[in-house]
C-alpha cells in the first residue's frame, strides 16, 4: 500500500516536494512563482501542508523514531498502541482512507 497522506480527505493534496524555507513563505523565485512538478502553482495549504509535515519529523525525530518504524508502531507493531483507543481509530482512519 502506498500512502499519499494520512488524513481521510487530504488525498486530494498530496504532500509537496522539499521546498526551500525562503519559498515556504510564500515568496516568489527569481524566474516566477514556486510550481509543484505537475506545472501548477504552490498554494498556501501546499505551503501549511510542508510545514507540518516538518514538524512531525521533527517531533519523531526527537522521539528517536522513523516514519517507519511510526507506521510499524502504528499498524499492529506496538502493544500499547493496539489497546489505545486513540491511536486504534487514527490506524482505522488510515486503514480506510482512499
Amino acid at each position: 500500500m502506498f500512502i499519499t497522506w494520512t488524513p481521510a480527505n487530504f488525498h486530494n493534496h498530496p504532500p509537496t516536494p522539499n521546498i526551500p524555507a525562503r519559498q515556504q513563505e510564500g515568496l516568489e523565485e527569481e524566474d516566477g512563482p514556486l510550481r509543484r512538478p505537475d506545472g501548477r502553482p504552490v498554494t498556501p495549504v501546499d505551503t501549511k501542508v510542508f510545514q507540518t509535515t516538518n514538524r512531525v519529523l521533527d517531533v519523531l525525530n526527537e522521539g528517536e523514531m522513523d516514519v517507519a518504524g511510526f507506521l510499524d508502531a502504528l499498524s499492529w507493531g506496538n502493544p500499547l498502541a493496539i489497546a489505545d483507543p486513540r491511536t486504534r481509530q487514527a490506524r482505522t482512519q488510515l486503514t480506510h482512507s482512499d
